[in-house]
Order: C-alpha cells, then sequence, then structure tokens
C-alpha cells in the first residue's frame, strides 16, 4: 500500500496520500475518482489554452479608431470635391449673346 501511490504522477500520488486509504480496495475506489477529477482538469485546462484571448480596445484605442474613421472620410470627401469639373453644376445655355 505504501508504494501503491508512487506509481502515479505527482498529482495523483498527493491525493491519494491525502485521503489516507485504509485498504487497497480503498485506495482502488479513490484512485478511480482521482483520475476522472485530474482528466476533467486537465481537459478544461487545454480548452482554455485553445480559446484564443480576446483582448476588449481600450477606451483610448476607441477614440483613435473613431478619429481615423473621420479623417479617412474627410479625405474621401476632398477627393470628391477636387475631381468635379468647375463647369459641374452649371447650366449649359445653347443660346449665347455674341454681341461683342
Amino acid at each position: 500500500m505504501i508504494k501503491f501511490p508512487d506509481a502515479f504522477d505527482s498529482d495523483m500520488a498527493y491525493q491519494l496520500r491525502e485521503r489516507a486509504p485504509r485498504n487497497l480496495e480503498e485506495i482502488r475506489s479513490i484512485a478511480i475518482s482521482v483520475e476522472a477529477n485530474l482528466i476533467s482538469k486537465r481537459s478544461r485546462a487545454r480548452a482554455e489554452r485553445r480559446t484564443p484571448f480576446k483582448e476588449e480596445p481600450s477606451a483610448f484605442e476607441q477614440k483613435l479608431d473613431v478619429i481615423i474613421k473621420g479623417m479617412d472620410r474627410l479625405g474621401d470627401r476632398v477627393e470628391k470635391i477636387e475631381r468635379k469639373s468647375p463647369w459641374d453644376g452649371q447650366p449649359n445655355n445653347a443660346v449665347r449673346n455674341l454681341k461683342y
């Protein structure tokens, strides 16, 4: 009984010694329950590692994004104004006064 816990990894051996079983049958039943708990704990830890951590942007970063988007829109407006020809929007007069 003394050597039995040493056959397992350190977490399992600690749990077996901590519960202080009285006989080999009790050690076996404790080992089964502890193993099930350790397996679920390790699978949860693995799942947490696989889940990518999404960091929320700070208030400063959010404000900076708003400013950048505003500057982009302003740049687009300036581009549209520069592309317009000087005669856009003026009526096309077919009849002109040619008395000069």
